[in-house]
């Protein structure tokens, strides 16, 4: 869920419409690896009409293991110069993440990767209702890595890169669709991740709360280890 406070009704469909706000995630993973539950809240703070600042701050429960902890959190800034939907390219960006490895990396709750990513993305619009709309991001990963049983730290630097695509169905839904390919070392094609997001949303309350499901699945994946 995905409330809004104190603001009139917003346009979130597009990730260059930055607001305060403060979203819930339950979230459900399956992997090789075991069961995962997560709660996930995400603060989002706008420091002006231009620039926005974003925290999720994980907490995991691995059913496999029986145990309970923070992830890792991550620490998002975005700073949006140019928004213009009456042209075709209708905004630009800048971001910067930061993921911290604060996870236990035994229980499996965090992957002890320090992951600094900056990057810019484009908004296009598709059509004359503007009801389809496109952001490509590519950004460039700083991956510092320490290995556990011997300590040893590892340095890659790789490349993000996604197609946002939005497209609003009604005044009160929306759904994104993401394709990401991260190539992890750009020294090594063969680490890579191939993945699919998918979230649809509905906004109920004149769009204050916000209620939608999320659904991303690894199609390919040789990840550093």
């Amino acid at each position: 869920m995905h409330p809004i406070y104190g603001q009139d009704a917003k346009d979130t469909s597009k990730p260059t419409n930055i607001y305060s706000q403060i979203d819930h995630f339950l979230e459900y993973n399956h992997s090789p690896r075991g069961e995962m539950f997560s709660y996930n809240p995400r603060i989002s703070y706008t420091l002006d009409d231009a620039y926005l600042l974003v925290m999720d701050l994980p907490y995991r429960f691995h059913s496999s293991k029986n145990v309970a902890g923070l992830g890792d959190p991550k620490i998002r800034y975005f700073y949006v110069p140019y928004k213009d939907d009456s042209k075709i390219i209708s905004s630009m960006g800048l971001s910067l993440n930061i993921t911290l490895p604060l996870g236990n990396t035994k229980f499996g709750l965090g992957d002890g990767s320090l992951k600094i990513a900056t990057g810019i993305m484009l908004g296009y619009i598709a059509n004359r209702s503007k009801s389809i709309s496109f952001f490509p991001t590519i950004s460039y990963q700083y991956i510092s890595k320490k290995h556990p049983e011997n300590s040893i730290e590892e340095v890659f630097h790789g490349i993000n890169i996604e197609l946002l695509s939005s497209i609003v169905i009604n005044d009160d839904i929306f759904i994104q669709i993401k394709p990401i390919i991260d190539i992890e070392d750009i020294n090594n094609f063969s680490h890579q991740e191939f993945s699919l997001e998918i979230e649809p949303v509905i906004n109920i309350c004149n769009g204050k709360f916000q209620v939608g499901t999320y659904y991303k699945g690894v199609f390919q994946k040789q990840s550093i280890q």
